[in-house]
């Protein structure tokens, strides 16, 4: 009579540990690689338009503009690149660039939330918010974030420390120049790939073990402290861990299976845009001196605060061009109201 062995729970654990770090290695490795092509070629022409002094002009005619954000006018490129292209452009960017932790954080912040705006308004509209929307949530919801922590963190102790690059042109030649950026963005990279992979592996391992269903009740506290249905707790954990296109998929298929009205989806979508790859994001200005904390909770009450503030904006907008509603059949002439 033969039976069969169950396997223990200690190999159980070792087979789920063992696919969750080949899974998430493996896509750890090719994300890696899809930032390694974009973040290269920038650091490197930052490197140059460094050595030429162009950086210099930049920061004199962006200057004005930035420290609004108590930023220094050069770091307009990291916002222009982040918001045009992508996140991993504008930490390259910020890399290259003189910031104190303060400022870091700040200007981590504003990119978070207004980075890659022309390709993720695109993919929010099919999760049922317009482009011309998205583009207004993030990009007032960011600057006004970034003007806030501006005034609210302090300008003294660790955050006046310079945090990115110590040397500057005036104490290097160009060669010597480029060596040490070299260097110094080398340690860089070399961060950001073992941050990616340990995420990876981590978002495997967690989607294996089950733990994510955990977190999405665990979500939904935050969900209900920002306005938004019970139901929007999956999408909210979706979007949070693996990002928007995620997250505004999830967003889709509650809709279309009668979980989430327009208003909402609206809701949904504005929480998300300014809220998504959450760990990733943090991850990744914090290797750069940013502060992880204010990064994390900065952006969760940005989040939960457009919420409420473009829910009411959208619905004055819709009630204001709402035409007005056609005459009751007693008003017309046969009305008693009239006199004959």
């Amino acid at each position: 009579m033969s039976h069969t062995c169950k396997p223990s729970r200690t190999s159980r654990a070792w087979r789920v540990l063992k696919r969750s770090v080949l899974v998430g290695g493996r896509t750890g490795l090719k994300t890696s690689f899809d930032l390694l092509i974009v973040m290269v070629p920038v650091i490197v022409i930052m490197t140059v338009l460094e050595a030429l002094g162009a950086l210099g002009l930049i920061e004199g005619v962006f200057a004005p503009v930035m420290e609004l954000m108590g930023l220094p006018g050069n770091s307009a490129l990291v916002f222009i690149s982040g918001m045009a292209i992508n996140l991993y452009t504008a930490v390259a960017v910020a890399a290259n660039v003189a910031l104190t932790m303060k400022q870091m954080t700040v200007i981590a912040v504003l990119c978070q939330v207004c980075h890659n705006l022309p390709v993720e308004c695109a993919v929010q509209k099919k999760a049922g918010t317009g482009v011309l929307w998205m583009l207004v949530v993030r990009f007032v919801t960011g600057i006004l974030g970034a003007l806030a922590l501006s005034w609210i963190i302090p300008e003294t102790g660790a955050w006046a420390a310079v945090v990115s690059r110590t040397n500057s042109v005036e104490t290097l030649g160009t060669w010597e120049l480029i060596g040490s950026r070299a260097a110094t963005n080398g340690v860089f990279l070399v961060k950001i790939v073992g941050i990616v992979m340990a995420l990876m592996i981590a978002m495997e391992l967690l989607r294996e073990t089950g733990a994510l269903k955990v977190i999405t009740v665990l979500m939904r506290p935050l969900t209900w402290l920002a306005g938004l249905p019970k139901q929007a707790g999956f999408t909210v954990m979706t979007s949070t861990t693996l990002g928007l296109a995620y997250g505004a998929g999830t967003v889709i298929a509650e809709a279309r299976a009668g979980h989430l009205s327009r208003e909402e989806q609206f809701r949904t979508n504005v929480f998300i845009g300014t809220t998504h790859s959450l760990f990733e994001d943090v991850a990744l200005f914090a290797v750069i001196g940013a502060s992880l904390v204010w990064m994390v909770v900065s952006r969760l009450v940005i989040g939960a605060v457009a919420v409420r503030l473009f829910a009411v904006a959208r619905w004055a907008l819709c009630r204001r061009a709402r035409p007005p509603a056609p005459a009751d059949a007693h008003d017309s002439e046969d009305s008693p109201d009239k006199t004959g």
